[in-house]
């Protein structure tokens, strides 16, 4: 679920894999975003994981996992991103704090143009690298936070290698990641 949610109702809800059932109703499971997506996210997770285990940067997290960013406001973007030094926001169920890398993976629109609340509050609350992932055009831009707004720093596509500032010695040829099953 992209999109932020209001801290005390993400603390009241159950552990991952729990689901709330009610007597009258059959319990409700949110819809996924579809294969494609989840495999695109599964991809990058990986690579991440990979160069943070390797290089000893960080830690790597995905959705479900959110970020705590102060008393109402609460991210869950599709992959985040948090360096070795700040390993202590990380939490037994979330982060408790901003994030140094928030990734979200846009299934259905474009996020060049339409990027959504989820950019916003990663804006406001200072993240200082967000990736947005469009399936749909097969691009990743990736933005670093100033005072003025985000910035891109880079637009990668087919052969493209994926870089960041964040991760200067990471690198991933972008056309991997949405490669066919």
């Amino acid at each position: 679920m992209a999109g932020p949610l209001s801290s005390p109702p993400y603390s009241a809800l159950p552990a991952a894999g729990v689901l709330q059932q009610h007597a009258l109703r059959p319990p409700v499971v949110p819809l996924s975003p579809g294969i494609r997506h989840q495999a695109v996210v599964l991809r990058l997770a990986s690579a991440l994981l990979r160069h943070a285990d390797a290089s000893g940067q960080g830690h790597v997290l995905q959705a479900p996992c959110c970020a705590l960013l102060d008393r109402h406001t609460a991210l869950r973007p599709d992959i985040l991103f948090v360096r070795r030094g700040r390993r202590g926001i990380i939490g037994k169920r979330s982060l408790h704090g901003v994030p140094d890398l928030a990734v979200e993976v846009f299934p259905r629109i474009s996020p060049i143009e339409a990027p959504g609340r989820l950019k916003g509050e990663c804006f406001r609350h200072g993240v200082p690298e967000f990736w947005a992932v469009d399936t749909r055009s097969r691009i990743i831009a990736t933005l670093v936070w100033s005072e003025l707004g985000y910035v891109r720093t880079g637009r990668f596509f087919g052969s493209d290698l994926l870089v960041s500032p964040l991760l200067p010695d990471f690198g991933l040829e972008v056309s991997r990641l949405f490669a066919p099953a």
